[in-house]
């Protein structure tokens, strides 16, 4: 087609000119102003995506495994993370062809790979969004509303994966169907929906995603997990306030948080922070780059540049089933009764145990969990504190504190690992204890934290 230095970069050879013949009218002119990027570049990224890959794959499809092998971990929350991982194992299931183009230094796979790569990324990458989005939603209706019962959460929440398989398709299928079209872009080792042609057609879809798969989902994140750790902020101090009420009126008051507890008070708003920063460079990084090619004339965008963006979101899918699935502590039973034979009899216990409770009093903030746990006694009789049993007050035994909670007066909270429990906040526990007993200055309940206590992960 050209000779000599006539081409449009002014090589012998530009990029794009080696592609196959089925997938050389897919390739958008803008790239052909480029040369081709080094044998060196095509490596790195190939073998980038080659350690990516494994990593997703094993991640996710372990977070599936452990979700349908027990029972008990099939409630409301894990099945939006369990979805979740099903969207970032497809996504990271067509990562093959980029390897192949990569390592061949031209889309070896033509028309048919860079169709299907792109039309699997685009559902895998909706997927993904929107359940990323409606994972945080969860927890901030988990920690803002008064909820028991986990079956009917469920039932919500099994329309909303629904529509958003269901959603995620249609939108697949529009550029199949002539709304934009699927183009090799980058390195031209990986395709997606074209953003850099000036037609309204290109253009209005390119818009409705970016409103829908980028900003509606990122400010309903941001919001959800501000509100969230503004509700445990609150929650934390009306807790410690019930637990200084306590020792206000039997024995002096608590000594002030001591460095451990401190450190332990900026937990929440870490793992908060690494939950938004996380999306935020999954995602942002793409958007920002259509954003630009939408608003200027495309000469900002050039091969490498446009690639960058598809390897952060690549590297989402290796991150969520760790982050959102195999930190929380019931993921990571299963998977150790699942490794080690000597513990698959461990299934029939309950959910925690003393230790369990240990545990969470020694990451706890303030001396005080962030919820309440909700305890069973082993003893229905109530005993009455004294000035010593009140130095031993743990926060375990701050959640028995009522033996006739209804449950109107339950609420689930998110700890700082993630882990959801039932409790009461500082106001039903203060509702209570007040009209148990008129007088203020005795309260009756078990010291002894009880081995089974309601959990919800």
């Amino acid at each position: 087609m050209w000779a000599g230095n006539q081409t449009p970069c002014g090589q012998p050879l530009c990029l794009g000119m080696n592609a196959p013949e089925d997938l050389a009218p897919l390739i958008l002119p803008h790239w052909y102003h480029f040369p081709p990027p080094s044998p060196l570049t095509h490596t790195i990224l190939g073998i980038i995506f080659t350690l990516l890959t494994p990593i997703a794959l094993i991640g996710n499809l372990t977070v599936i495994i452990l979700y349908f092998r027990n029972p008990r971990l099939q409630n409301s929350s894990n099945m939006l993370v369990m979805n979740l991982a099903t969207a970032d194992f497809l996504m990271m299931s067509k990562a093959p062809i980029f390897v192949i183009n990569s390592f061949t230094q031209r889309p070896y796979t033509g028309r048919l790979g860079c169709e299907v790569y792109g039309a699997v990324s685009l559902f895998s990458g909706l997927s993904a969004i929107w359940f990323l989005t409606a994972i945080s939603l969860d927890r901030y209706r988990v920690v803002r509303l008064s909820i028991t019962a986990s079956t009917s959460s469920r039932v919500q929440v099994r329309p909303m994966v629904g529509v958003v398989w269901v959603v995620s398709g249609v939108v697949t299928t529009l550029p199949l169907l002539g709304w934009n079209r699927y183009v090799p872009e980058g390195v031209l080792s990986g395709c997606t929906v074209d953003y850099l042609s000036n037609g309204w057609s290109e253009r209005s879809l390119v818009l409705l995603l970016l409103v829908l798969a980028w900003l509606a989902p990122m400010v309903a994140v941001i919001v959800s997990y501000f509100a969230i750790l503004l509700k445990v902020k609150k929650s934390e101090a009306e807790l410690r306030k019930l637990g200084n009420g306590c020792t206000a009126n039997l024995t002096p008051p608590s000594p002030p948080p001591s460095s451990t507890q401190r450190k332990g008070c900026t937990r929440t708003e870490i793992r908060v922070s690494a939950l938004m920063c996380l999306w935020t460079l999954s995602w942002t990084p793409y958007a920002v780059l259509v954003f630009v090619s939408v608003i200027t004339n495309n000469t900002t965008v050039t091969p490498i540049l446009a690639t960058i963006p598809s390897v952060f979101c690549k590297a989402s899918a290796c991150f969520n089933p760790y982050v959102y699935g195999l930190s929380l502590p019931a993921f990571r039973k299963e998977l150790a009764r699942l490794l080690v034979p000597e513990w698959r009899g461990l299934n029939t216990l309950p959910p925690r145990t003393t230790r369990d409770i240990q545990q969470l009093n020694r990451t706890s903030r303030l001396g005080l969990p962030l919820a309440t746990l909700l305890a069973r006694p082993t003893s229905r009789a109530a005993t009455t504190l004294t000035s010593s049993d009140c130095g031993h007050l743990t926060s375990a035994s701050l959640l028995s504190s009522s033996t006739s909670l209804t449950p109107a007066s339950v609420q689930r909270f998110m700890l700082p690992n993630g882990d959801i429990v039932l409790g009461m906040s500082y106001r039903e526990a203060k509702k209570r204890n007040a009209k148990r007993k008129k007088d203020a200055f005795k309260l009756r309940f078990p010291c002894a934290p009880s081995r089974h206590i309601t959990t919800i992960v």
